[in-house]
């Protein structure tokens, strides 16, 4: 396999809500593209800033329940966790996301089958941009790296 593109990227809170595109270049058509993508930490273990953000949720979306502080009502909606997702285009437009929690993930196109949330699609040579959506970051750091690489062979799902 061909490293194709090899990223780390710090995310902060107030990155929530943006999308980071990260292109590479396939120089050459390959029966494969397999991405890795990784972030963490995924759990917010800071119990007091779960707290603090649960309540600016409940003021912000009007959830009354939560607005008293209940010790009770606020452990319903922990652990508090970072989501960051991907998305992929190819050289002729949208090739799918991967909408998933899980913070370790590999994601695999070709021409037959793709990976869930991924469209069968010839690898071919051109641009191509992975999308790194930061849906949600609580913690004061959260590190993704991303790798992408191209190459020949069958494939596993």
């Amino acid at each position: 396999m061909e490293i194709l593109l090899e990223e780390k990227v710090l995310l902060r809170p107030e990155d929530t809500g943006t999308t980071v595109w990260m292109p590479f270049r396939l120089e050459k058509p390959a029966g494969m593209l397999q991405i890795h993508f990784s972030y963490g930490p995924k759990i917010v273990e800071d119990r007091e800033l779960c707290r603090k953000l649960l309540l600016a949720g409940a003021e912000k979306y009007g959830v009354p329940e939560l607005l008293d502080g209940r010790e009770e009502e606020l452990e319903k909606f922990l652990p508090l966790t970072n989501l960051v997702t991907i998305g992929l285009r190819g050289p002729e437009g949208f090739v799918g996301c991967a909408h998933r929690p899980a913070p370790e993930q590999i994601h695999r196109i070709t021409a037959e089958r793709s990976s869930p949330g991924f469209l069968p699609c010839p690898v071919k040579a051109g641009e191509w941009r992975i999308a790194v959506q930061v849906h949600g970051v609580f913690t004061p750091e959260c590190r993704c790296r991303i790798q992408a690489e191209a190459g020949e062979g069958g494939m596993d799902l």
